[in-house]
């Protein structure tokens, strides 16, 4: 496992529910809740079971509102990306639970020449990739398709067999912190 997904310190029920969606679509990740555990902690916690990301959900009027990514460097939580998040599109929105065995990060062919996807489809492809083989759990292959909606940037878990939506799906504004 190489990805720990939280949540800010006070959860609500969807921005539990959140976590959980996105634990079952990234196969190389892990949710805990948080309780009142500082960044400190979380590093330390990080540190002991071998994790080298974190996501950290926060929320804006009880919905997820905002997605911290972090990279563990040095023995050091280093912030990388903060996504924005507008509208959030789950699986029990929909009544339907899917959960992946393999994760493919990819750009939506209509956007193949728009640099800022580009360079968040590279930073999530890097952060999202298993570098080790999780778990034997049933599910399915999952793709992550990101592309333009107005003028954020939509994300969404389709059904790499399929290609429909299996959720979460969300559009965010992109902030780099590097």
């Amino acid at each position: 496992m190489t990805v720990l997904i939280t949540t800010s310190r006070r959860p609500t029920r969807r921005m539990r529910t959140f976590i959980k969606e996105l634990e079952r679509v990234i196969p190389s990740s892990k949710r805990i809740q948080r309780g009142k555990s500082s960044l400190t902690k979380l590093k330390d916690r990080m540190i002991m079971n071998g994790f080298d990301k974190l996501v950290v959900v926060e929320a804006y009027k009880g919905n997820p509102g905002r997605m911290i990514f972090y990279v563990l460097e040095e023995g050091r939580l280093k912030r990388k990306l903060i996504m924005n998040l507008m509208s959030v599109s789950m699986q029990i929105d929909v009544k339907k639970v899917f959960t992946a065995t393999e994760l493919k990060v990819e750009l939506d062919e209509n956007f193949s020449n728009d640099q800022e996807l580009i360079r968040l489809k590279d930073f999530l492809d890097q952060f999202l990739r298993e570098e080790i083989i999780p778990e034997e759990r049933e599910g399915i292959r999952c793709t992550l398709r990101i592309s333009r909606k107005d003028n954020n940037i939509s994300l969404c878990f389709l059904n790499s067999t399929t290609g429909r939506k299996i959720r979460p799906c969300f559009t965010a504004k992109v902030i780099w912190t590097d």
